[in-house]
């Protein structure tokens, strides 16, 4: 059997994230399912959430909505049946390029969080990191043909790959 992503108390899982997992535009939505597969009966009517954050917890978009979107709510779901959960998470700024987390929770109101568990059913917090998002650097551009092409390092921060000299008048160089 598939191993979930994510568990729930009692006895909900996320079992796999459909969604863009590197972006190279970041403007625009992003557009992520959760694929939830209840373990027993469900008997509450729950919401979900979806962030995405920096590495240091910071929220950049997020979506919160009920489960089933009063189509099929959760109460009808049936055990070990897989329902799709969609999120759309409108990104309001460019990202930088780096890694983030993609975050989900299930709660039944504001205030009555579900704890997520680990495999042995130990609590570990009410949220569950899914998977990183990665916005990659943007391309290099290449080098002019009359570049000098070689490596410095300068004061461990800067790494200059090339330089090339354009002769501006007979006294002064660019560099």
């Amino acid at each position: 059997p598939q191993r979930a992503l994510a568990h729930f108390q009692p006895g909900m899982t996320i079992q796999a994230v459909r969604g863009p997992l590197v972006i190279s535009d970041s403007a625009g939505e992003l557009t992520y399912t959760l694929e939830w597969k209840p373990l027993q009966p469900v008997n509450h009517f729950y919401s979900s959430f979806l962030q995405l954050q920096t590495q240091s917890g910071e929220r950049i978009a997020g979506d919160d909505v009920f489960m089933g979107r009063w189509l099929l709510a959760t109460p009808y779901w049936q055990p070990n049946q897989i329902m799709a959960d969609i999120h759309h998470l409108p990104l309001t700024t460019a990202l930088a390029p780096g890694a983030y987390k993609l975050m989900a929770g299930l709660y039944l109101s504001v205030n009555e969080w579900i704890p997520t568990v680990n495999d042995e059913g130990v609590v570990q917090g009410n949220v569950a990191q899914l998977a990183w998002v990665k916005r990659p650097m943007p391309p290099t551009p290449p080098l002019p043909s009359a570049a000098k092409a070689f490596s410095a390092v300068l004061d461990n921060a800067i790494v200059l790959r090339h330089a090339s000299v354009n002769q501006v008048d007979a006294t002064h160089f660019e560099l």
